[in-house]
C-alpha cells in the first residue's frame, strides 16, 4: 500500500486558522492507489 504524508503548519501568530492545514484538510483520503495523511505541525518561536 502506498501512503502519501502532506503537512502543513498549525495557526501561528495569534491567527485563528492556517491557510495551508485548510487547503491540506480538502484533500480526499485516497488518490489513486495512495492513502493521503495529513499531519499538522507545530510551530513554536524561540524556545529556549
Amino acid at each position: 500500500m502506498k501512503k502519501v504524508v502532506v503537512t502543513a503548519f498549525e495557526p501561528f501568530d495569534k491567527a485563528e486558522v492556517n491557510p495551508s492545514y485548510e487547503a491540506a484538510k480538502l484533500l480526499p483520503k485516497r488518490i489513486g492507489e495512495a492513502d493521503i495523511e495529513l499531519i499538522r505541525l507545530p510551530v513554536v518561536f524561540m524556545k529556549t
